[in-house]
C-alpha cells in the first residue's frame, strides 16, 4: 500500500503514514488525504485503496450529510479569509515588526488564492493571524508593564506618555 499524508481537522498535514496506520490517527472516510501520483487531496473514503479500510471499520458514512459531489464542490471553492484588516491593524496599534510579518502572509494568502492553491492559502492565512494575535497581546503587555513600571516609580508616568507620542506615526 502506499504512503500518505492526511490534513487534520486544524488543515495541518502529518505524514508520511501507511495506509493501514490512518485510522489509528483518526482519519475519517471524509479526511483529506494525498499520496505520491495523486493530483490533488482527496477525501480519504474515495481513494479505491483506502475504501475496504472504512468499510471492514463500520465507517463508510460520510461526515456531511450533502451529497458528494455537493461536498467536493464547497471544499474546493472554500476560501480563507487572509486577515488582512487585522494584520495592518496590530502593525499600527501594537507591534510594527510582528503586524509586517502579518501583512505579508495575509499578501500571500491573497495570493494563493488567486493561484488556486487553496491549501497553501489557508496556512498562510493561519500564519497571519497568529501573527496579528502574537503582535497585539505583546503589544498590550508592554503597555501593562510601562503602566505598572511607571505606578511604581520605576519611571516617570510622563516618560511613559512621550514614549507614546514618540511611538505614534
Amino acid at each position: 500500500m502506499l504512503e500518505y499524508y492526511f490534513l487534520d481537522a486544524n488543515e495541518v498535514q502529518h505524514g508520511p503514514i501507511s495506509g493501514e496506520q490512518l485510522l489509528s490517527y483518526g482519519v475519517t472516510p471524509g479526511t483529506l488525504v494525498w499520496a505520491e501520483g495523486m493530483a490533488d487531496w482527496v477525501e480519504a473514503g474515495r481513494v479505491a485503496d483506502l475504501a475496504p479500510l472504512f468499510a471492514d471499520n463500520g465507517a463508510a458514512t460520510a461526515p456531511s450529510q450533502l451529497p458528494p459531489s455537493a461536498y467536493t464542490d464547497a471544499h474546493q471553492t472554500a476560501e480563507p479569509s487572509s486577515n488582512l484588516a487585522l494584520a495592518i491593524l496590530s502593525t499600527l496599534c501594537c507591534n510594527p515588526v510582528l503586524g509586517i510579518i502579518a501583512v505579508i502572509f495575509s499578501l500571500q494568502s491573497i495570493f494563493f488564492v488567486r493561484e488556486g492553491m487553496l491549501y497553501d492559502a489557508c496556512r498562510a492565512a493561519v500564519r497571519s493571524k497568529s501573527c496579528s494575535y502574537t503582535a497585539i497581546i505583546l503589544g498590550l503587555v508592554i503597555i501593562a508593564l510601562l503602566l505598572l513600571l511607571s505606578a511604581f516609580g520605576a519611571i516617570a508616568f510622563d516618560d511613559v506618555i512621550s514614549l507614546f507620542r514618540d511611538y505614534s506615526y
